[in-house]
Parts: C-alpha cells; structure tokens; sequence
C-alpha cells in the first residue's frame, strides 16, 4: 500500500474518534447543568410551598394559577452569567398551581 493512503485513512480515524469523544463528554456537562438547574427549581418550589425565605441563586421566576383565574407573578433575583434553566410545578392545598422557573448561577444549598 502507499503510505499517504495509509496516513489518510489514520488521520481520519484519528479525527472521528477525537469528534465523537468531544460530543459524549460536552453532552454530559450539559446535562448535568441542567439536572443541577432542575435539581435548584425542586428546592426553590418546596421552599416557596412551605412558606421559607427563598435562596440567592440567580433569576427565579414564580407563577401562581388559582382556581378562580388570577395569576400572579414574581421575579427574584436577577440573571447573570447561568448555567441552564429549568422549572418545575407544585400544587398547594388551596387548588393553586405554582409554577417554579430558576437559571442559577451558582449551586444551590440544600
């Protein structure tokens, strides 16, 4: 055989393994932001289900849904620099739905 058959054939190689360990390993960071994202949404809501201070962790966004049509929205904190977005919903005991969006910046406190 030549050798620059030889050298294309392991250059090419070389480039596709080198792209498909990039997009495994990039397609894990960005999941697990968005799973700690997900994971700040769940505290947050529980936190404003039960009443407590909520925590300094980038834009919180929250919506409650009564029953009778009134909506009512609040924004927290404000967005910098994050690292993903996620929501979540609760229902409380009266019928009303909140919904619960966070982008965090940094991690949250359990």
């Amino acid at each position: 055989m030549r050798l620059d058959v030889v050298a294309t054939v392991l250059i090419f190689v070389i480039a596709l393994s080198s792209m498909l360990f990039l997009y495994t390993n990039s397609r894990f960071v960005v999941l697990r932001y968005s799973v700690e994202a997900w994971k700040c949404a769940e505290i947050q809501a529980d936190k404003f289900k039960l009443g407590r201070k909520l925590d300094d962790i980038g834009l919180i966004e929250i919506r409650t849904f009564s029953w009778n049509l009134m909506i009512n929205t609040w924004n927290i904190g404000e967005e910098k620099l994050t690292y993903g977005c996620a929501y979540t919903y609760r229902l409380l005991s009266n019928g009303t739905l909140v919904y619960v969006k966070t982008c965090p910046y940094k991690r949250c406190k359990h």
